[in-house]
């Protein structure tokens, strides 16, 4: 009999979210990435039996003699296919499979739907680990959590998933641009800019996710197993020609001495998240945008369309605490949106943190509590990228920064705000003489709305251009 079973790795915390070790953390997230394609390979699938394939998760169709016994062969060709340092990460992992009788196309969504109830039951069922206090025993120096075991003072667990994802990270980049290429392997270096100590933006970084609007109910709407890898594989396709594009447009640019300066993080499914240097981070939010613009719902033609958040911070700030900060960012993009304009489109928050500050309180209170007083819209789409990204070079040479201060400053108490008078006061404040940035200051305030098209020119100052090398 044919069954239908879906895979799904849940508790992904203790996956990657336990340590700040980017080669741990890394290949905790790479291990369960592919763990539908990797089951497929390990039963000797046809094509047409793997369906979809997401991020941590996969939809197969597998015979059998009944639900439970698809289920233990689906984990044992998944183990098996597995390398043996992927397969001592995977032991740790808290992997999920479900299977039904197949039935006719019509009851595929009614399927997928018993499918995962069933999944995040089994989730809430499982086992939790409290790891005992130690007391005079040694405990892993990386993840400060788990026992000691290894001679270099780190636990089997975590030893495994850093030498999975040191070996792991050129294999993403050689799949997406098609060749090996040497890779950085730390944020420092990542974030290490040729001109070093005192350039403007050395050792910072930009933390940039996108999260896919609605695609739940996308992947609902496909009716056949057809339809679903379809949409599975338009998805998948379309994300790794954006870092494909995104990489290949200006390769030198990308390169330092330590290798290529990106770290991929997740891509695959309704999320991508990514972390470039701070210089380049504009372009990537740009480039993304740009592609897509052009990515369509097969069958029905429909946008695909993103939230997005991004972080410029420090390379030192708690990794784990940014990449939640630009989750949430994300997430406000899209409400954001939707109360301007009907839908959420593609529009992304922006949040700069200096040195190692952080916002420290619910996202919402701190954005009314700063932005609150100023009208205008702090998420902002391709047009607005674009006009921050072409003008900045201009601005920084022919506006006074210190009277943008001031002009912010009367933007966030929500003082009345005359914003051709207020751009005359910054030009001759810097006494360069020109109105040239005139016109792209008005089509800035046009696209957003309002005095906050200030706060973005002071905010982004140093971060829409970037710096070539």
């Amino acid at each position: 009999m044919t069954y239908l079973c879906a895979i799904e790795a849940v508790n992904l915390d203790n996956m990657f979210s336990d340590c700040e070790d980017l080669s741990a953390t890394r290949g905790g997230g790479l291990a369960i990435l592919n763990i539908g394609v990797l089951a497929a390979k390990g039963l000797d699938l046809a094509p047409d039996d793997l369906i979809t394939a997401g991020a941590s998760k996969g939809l197969l169709r597998v015979r059998g003699s009944g639900p439970e016994d698809v289920e233990r062969i689906v984990r044992s060709a998944l183990l098996d296919a597995a390398p043996e340092i992927q397969r001592q990460v995977l032991a740790h992992a808290t992997i999920m499979i479900k299977a039904v009788q197949e039935g006719v196309p019509e009851e595929l969504s009614q399927k997928v739907a018993e499918l995962t109830a069933g999944i995040r039951l089994a989730q809430m069922r499982s086992a939790s680990v409290a790891y005992p206090k130690l007391h005079q025993r040694a405990v892993c120096r990386t993840d400060k959590l788990r026992p000691a075991r290894r001679e270099n003072g780190e636990s089997d667990f975590t030893a495994a998933r850093s030498e999975w994802g040191r070996g792991q990270k050129s294999r993403v980049i050689a799949e997406i641009l098609g060749a090996d290429r040497r890779v950085t392997q730390t944020l420092d270096e990542l974030s290490s800019h040729e001109r070093g100590e005192g350039h403007r933006l050395h050792h910072k970084i930009a933390v940039l996710r996108f999260d896919g609007n609605d695609f739940g109910a996308a992947a609902d709407e496909c009716k056949t197993p057809e339809e679903k890898r379809e949409f599975s594989e338009t998805v998948q396709r379309d994300q790794r020609q954006f870092f494909h594009d995104l990489l290949s447009e200006d390769p030198g640019s990308w390169f330092s001495d330590d290798g290529l300066q990106i770290e991929v993080v997740v891509y695959g499914g309704d999320e991508v998240t990514f972390v470039t240097p701070a210089w380049l981070g504009w372009r990537a939010l740009r480039k993304f945008y740009e592609c897509a613009q052009k990515w369509k719902r097969p069958k029905t033609g429909m946008p695909l369309t993103y939230g997005g958040g991004v972080v410029f911070c420090h390379y030192k700030a708690p990794i784990h605490a940014i990449k939640r900060l630009a989750s949430d960012l994300a997430d406000e993009a899209k409400e954001r949106a939707r109360a301007a304009t009907g839908n959420k489109g593609n529009f992304a928050m922006v949040q700069v943190l200096e040195s190692f500050d952080a916002i420290g309180q619910d996202l919402g209170d701190f954005l009314t509590d700063r932005y609150g007083k100023v009208g205008g819209r702090l998420e902002v789409g391709l047009e607005a990228v674009e006009i921050l990204g072409d003008n900045m070079d201009c601005w920084r040479s022919t506006l006074s920064r210190r009277k943008l201060h001031e002009t912010v400053e009367k933007a966030l108490n929500g003082d009345p705000l005359d914003a051709k008078e207020a751009v005359r006061e910054l030009v001759e404040s810097k006494g360069s003489g020109t109105d040239v940035v005139t016109e792209p200051i008005g089509n800035l305030i046009e696209r957003v709305g309002g005095p906050v098209a200030f706060v973005h020119m002071l905010e982004f100052w140093d971060y829409a251009a970037g710096e070539q090398r």
